[in-house]
């Protein structure tokens, strides 16, 4: 039961520490990269200002989803600290590079 509990819970926690990064590493990147494609198009005349808004509210959509990740993460891993009755070395975290969720 103990062991199966373990897996379990670094199972869980692994799977929210990939899916923290790659929000961090590929999706957000994306998402930024879209918002600054799209206010250059409308910048040319190309879009129109509801595209801007659209890919801006997509990127904020993203951010959220990544810090409701990130707290994924550190609930997943005071599960497993709990499982193990010990705190882990390091706290998982997949931070965003600039410093901003």
């Amino acid at each position: 039961r103990a062991e199966s509990q373990f897996v379990d819970a670094y199972e869980t926690l692994r799977g929210a520490l990939l899916r923290a990064t790659s929000l961090r590493d590929r999706v957000l990147p994306d998402a930024e990269r879209a918002v600054q494609e799209a206010r250059e198009a409308w910048e040319r005349g190309l879009f129109g200002f509801l595209e801007v808004l659209d890919a801006e509210r997509t990127r904020v959509d993203l951010r959220v989803t990544y810090v409701q990740a990130l707290a994924d993460v550190h609930r997943e891993a005071a599960e497993l600290e709990r499982v193990v009755a010990a705190p882990l070395d390091a706290p998982p975290s997949a931070p965003d590079p600039g410093g901003r969720p």
